[in-house]
């Protein structure tokens, strides 16, 4: 969180994030690299009235979405188009997977540039893609407010070039950079708080890894009507997520421990 101490907190950006919606009730939530639409599920879930879309450039992670059906039930609106900074349309380049456990998260990566090490191979596809302000223009009736939650592969800054149009109605945003090349070409996180900062925007909070994080940007403006109370409620939300992280990182240790001991358990049996 960042205040008259220009401190930004370390801490489990997407438990705040879905606390400070629920406050800014905003009309309209945009999942921009929805892959497969679990985020946009738990925003309904805190923003029952607000209009949610999900966004998904991947043809294969848009149609697994399609076809679960669920998306009707929440009242999502899905969107298979990639966003940028132009309107017209992207080759998206989707990461190939191995068949090695734990892999499968692979093929639903997909992104405008090559990744740097580690890829198996990509395949090239032609995508739609579309500028945030020329989408929420399109809409009636218009948003009034608007939050944003973008996980995009290295290509954070170019979604968020395409916000100028209706900068002055986002309220909220949580961003995924880095802070080194993951892709071919990229901009950074320093690329995209200076673009935020020509925005009026503020870097209120951020993750916990160095390399890649999510950083929550929130509009000046929303600062300055909300006041202390505000700080103060985000301060708590702090201190509860960094519990969570917490309880989070000693499940897993205690499930990686079950698992070595019903490994172990069972090489002796095989004994």
């Amino acid at each position: 969180m960042t205040g008259a101490t220009g401190v930004v907190m370390k801490l489990y950006t997407d438990i705040l994030f879905r606390v400070l919606i629920k406050r800014l009730q905003p009309d309209l939530v945009c999942d921009v690299g929805s892959m497969n639409a679990s985020d946009a599920k738990r925003f309904r879930q805190v923003l029952p009235k607000a209009r949610i879309v999900a966004f998904e450039a991947s043809p294969a992670n848009a149609q697994l979405i399609e076809d679960s059906g669920d998306l009707d039930d929440c009242d999502i609106q899905l969107r298979h188009q990639a966003v940028s900074n132009v309107d017209g349309t992207l080759t998206f380049n989707v990461e190939h997977s191995s068949t090695e456990k734990g892999q499968q998260l692979r093929q639903s990566i997909c992104s405008t540039r090559k990744r740097i090490a580690g890829s198996l191979g990509m395949t090239e596809v032609e995508v739609e893609s579309i500028r945030l302000d020329t989408f929420v223009q399109q809409l009636t009736p218009t948003p009034a407010s608007i939050a944003l939650w973008i996980d995009a592969e290295g290509n954070s800054h170019e979604i968020l070039e395409g916000i100028e149009g209706v900068r002055d109605r986002v309220t909220i945003i949580h961003v995924e950079v880095e802070t080194r090349e993951f892709w071919h070409g990229q901009k950074l996180k320093a690329d995209v708080v200076d673009l935020m900062a020509s925005m009026d925007f503020v870097s209120f909070a951020r993750g916990y890894n160095e390399f890649q994080h999510n950083v929550i940007f929130l509009a000046a403006r929303t600062l300055t009507s909300s006041g202390v109370n505000f700080r103060l409620h985000a301060f708590r939300v702090f201190i509860v997520s960094a519990v969570a992280y917490r309880f989070e990182l000693i499940k897993r240790e205690i499930k990686q421990k079950v698992h070595a001991i019903r490994s172990a358990v069972r090489n002796k049996r095989l004994r």
